[in-house]
């Protein structure tokens, strides 16, 4: 297994960002991550998922969330004239259960419901 290590000091750690904010956004004094380095590493297969891969799941599936169950938004809120009022609905704050294995598609699911504002259960 390779490790890598960064000889520049940590960046400070903000507290007005959430977790994928803080993970996925470009920062001023974080170092430059190259481009082939891999953000994840599948155990099982050796699969690499790079830093845009895991950025474009993690926001992808939470466009996804928030159309198809409004998650992130209040009852009410966010209605188009598609949306009916027996349609399943999830609102800030918001319990979101995943079951899954661990798995490199983990943290992007995570880190969608996140950043629509939900919170995360998990069952393994």
């Amino acid at each position: 297994m390779t490790l890598f290590q960064v000889d520049t000091p940590l960046p400070h750690i903000p507290d007005n960002l959430t977790i994928p904010q803080f993970m996925l956004r470009e920062m001023s004094g974080r170092p430059v991550r190259p481009r082939n380095t891999p953000f994840f590493i599948e155990d099982t297969t050796g699969r690499n998922v790079t830093y845009e891969e895991v950025h474009h799941r993690t926001y992808s599936l939470a466009n996804a969330l928030s159309l198809r169950w409004n998650v992130g938004q209040y009852y009410g809120i966010g209605r188009t004239a598609f949306s009916y009022a027996d349609e399943p609905r999830i609102g800030l704050n918001d319990v979101v259960c995943i079951m899954s294995p661990n798995h490199v598609d983990y943290m992007p699911a995570v880190w969608a419901v996140h950043t629509l504002g939900a919170i995360i259960t998990q069952v393994y």
